[in-house]
């Protein structure tokens, strides 16, 4: 785990965004979202939303 720590950081990482990311498009998919554009709108708003919080 020590020697592996850097490499394993990223992918527990994205599995968390991945895991709460994907309430977001449950959500547009109930309110009758197709998938694609739900997932579409939501990673885009996620990504508007990482570069304003580092270019800020």
């Amino acid at each position: 785990m020590v020697f592996m720590g850097r490499l394993l950081a990223p992918v527990l990482a994205s599995l968390v965004i991945a895991y709460l990311l994907e309430g977001i498009v449950g959500y547009l998919e109930r309110r009758r979202c197709p998938r694609w554009l739900a997932v579409i709108l939501v990673f885009t708003v996620f990504l508007v939303a990482l570069f304003g919080t580092f270019l800020d």
